[in-house]
């Protein structure tokens, strides 16, 4: 559900599909009904009863079903993985020891959303600087990127005071090995292997384009 999130799962289709970014990117405006079809057929795995809620759209619904086992799969961003681990911590959610899947039972995959195969890509959050931004504001600036992009306030992040990892992404590769991280979050090297060759779509207007592209799919996807 969701314009967003439909409109990137169309580019990342169009990219298994054809292999290459700046191709996949002419078929935003296309509106290809080979990638309507890829996405259509990825839904019906999920059963529309399951996975076309708009009333779950947002929320950790699927990551706790997941979690409590009743789910074979869990598709998301990697973040989706804090979900199901923050189930595991609520004894509301999971009584016992054994009643949900931990972090020693995960494991991940790349989703593949046509037949050609996955091909990765990632969303980056970046700070930028305005030009106007100079002396003293420049200084501050930079400051203050070098401070929110230490280890420690990475790591403030990545181990929140719940303890429950939240499997973000950072874009250093270092914390990828770091001890603690591991302890709590076993995935990390194996996530570092999908992502590090990952291509990073940007263009002028491609959030509205990929929207445009997702209220047509909400519409076309089975309901």
């Amino acid at each position: 559900m969701g314009k967003s999130t439909l409109g990137e799962f169309y580019l990342n289709a169009a990219f298994d599909r054809y292999g290459d970014l700046d191709q996949a990117r002419q078929h935003i405006a296309l509106y290809d009904p080979a990638l309507k079809d890829d996405l259509v057929a990825v839904s019906k795995v999920c059963g529309v009863e399951g996975c076309r809620k708009s009333e779950h759209h947002g929320t950790p619904f699927f990551a706790e079903e997941f979690a409590q086992r009743r789910a074979r799969a869990l598709v998301g961003y990697s973040e989706s993985l804090n979900g199901a681990l923050l189930a595991d911590a609520d004894p509301s959610k999971c009584p016992t020891a054994t009643s949900c899947r931990t972090d020693a039972n995960f494991d991940v995959e790349e989703l593949p959303l046509d037949d050609k195969g996955a091909h990765t890509m990632s969303w980056v959050d970046s700070f930028t600087v305005d030009v106007k931004c100079k002396d003293q504001c420049a200084k501050d600036a930079v400051a203050f990127i070098q401070f929110v992009t230490s280890d420690e306030m990475f790591l403030f992040a990545l181990l929140p005071s719940s303890g429950v990892p939240a499997y973000l992404l950072p874009a250093k590769m270092s914390l990828y090995s770091n001890s603690a991280l591991l302890a709590k979050a076993h995935l990390y090297p194996k996530l570092k292997t999908i992502i590090e060759d990952a291509a990073v779509p940007s263009a002028l207007g491609l959030n509205e384009q990929l929207r445009n592209v997702g209220r047509q799919l909400d519409t076309d996807l089975p309901h």
